[in-house]
């Protein structure tokens, strides 16, 4: 059976999961299709269903408790029991319950409900639908780096973003920290005009600011990015280490090359990097489903890059159903 995103599917009667789940119920759209399986965004019945302690494993497992992949095989189509915008409250209502389930300082919680439902929102949105592969396949990463480098260097939620610390942001420490192939750095402006231009029209807040401040910077932001002499020392690290074959997330491969390399610079008479560095976080872990339906987790999303671009894999997101 063929499945078309967005159209309204549910879980067939007596689908349990292999820990003795059931999914009875539950009913949703295809959000995205891989190769033997679907992605579903829940719809509202079936998230105003969950159960407290569902959602509070799946806070701990730091999964997207709003969407679920399937295997094809345990899914039929059906008719839609809502409209979009009811699963957008939906998915608001669940954030605020699970907010008062679980212990969590609140205005993390609230960067990460709102970011998670504004990026997840808008990679089904007709905006999306304007990008081309490479800035599809990016714009999660595009929108998480950003939202995060937001927070950590401004202190502002969302809703607190401003054209003044977007330009600085994107001009200075986004090319400066962050570490990824250029593709990403071409598509970082394109990205997040299109998703400025998706949160204004949702009505989540005024955009008007972030659209006129990244249009005219979009170029800036990849040369800025292409540029040796604008990087930290974490990144200038990072890169060299990838182009040199080295995992920067095998904590001991990468303290070996670190150490080399420290050790190559004080006979250049040049600064080293201290071991404590924060180079380890500066690239986001994805899941990936390849075409022959192999799932690799906690991959960085620059190991996996040009096999994205190829359209050899895609993201998925982790649910704690496997159908391997």
């Amino acid at each position: 059976m063929n499945f078309i995103r967005g159209e309204a599917i549910k879980v067939k009667d007596g689908t349990v999961s292999p820990d003795g789940q059931s999914f009875e119920g539950w009913q949703g759209r295809v959000f995205s299709v891989f190769p033997g399986g679907v992605v579903m965004e829940l719809d509202c019945q079936t998230l105003e269903n969950l159960s407290d302690q569902y959602l509070v494993e799946s806070f701990k497992a730091d999964v997207q408790t709003h969407f679920f992949n399937f295997p094809m095989h345990v899914l039929e189509k059906t008719q839609p029991r809502d409209a979009y915008e009811d699963v957008d409250e939906a998915q608001k209502l669940m954030y605020e319950r699970m907010h008062e389930l679980v212990n969590f300082e609140y205005d993390m919680f609230d960067y990460h409900s709102i970011t998670d439902l504004w990026s997840r929102g808008f990679q089904r949105s007709k905006q999306f639908e304007m990008l081309n592969g490479v800035q599809r396949n990016a714009s999660l990463f595009i929108i998480e780096t950003f939202a995060n480098t937001m927070l950590q260097y401004y202190d502002l939620l969302p809703v607190g973003w401003n054209g003044v610390a977007l330009t600085e942001c994107c001009l200075e420490d986004i090319p400066r920290k962050v570490s990824a192939d250029q593709s990403v750095f071409e598509a970082y402006g394109v990205v997040l005009e299109q998703f400025f231009d998706y949160v204004g029209e949702k009505g989540w807040r005024d955009t008007a600011d972030l659209k006129q401040a990244i249009a005219p910077i979009k170029q800036q932001i990849f040369e800025n990015a292409a540029d040796h002499q604008k990087w930290g020392t974490a990144k200038e690290y990072t890169m060299k280490a990838m182009e040199e074959g080295v995992n920067p997330h095998d904590l001991d491969e990468f303290a070996q090359f670190v150490e080399e390399e420290n050790q190559k610079r004080e006979e250049r008479g040049e600064a080293a990097m201290s071991q404590k560095s924060e180079v380890i976080d500066v690239e986001q872990l994805i899941t990936v489903r390849y075409e022959d339906g192999r799932v690799r987790k906690g991959v960085t999303f620059l190991e996996v890059l040009q096999d994205l671009n190829d359209g050899k894999c895609e993201i998925v997101l982790d649910d704690l159903y496997d159908d391997e």
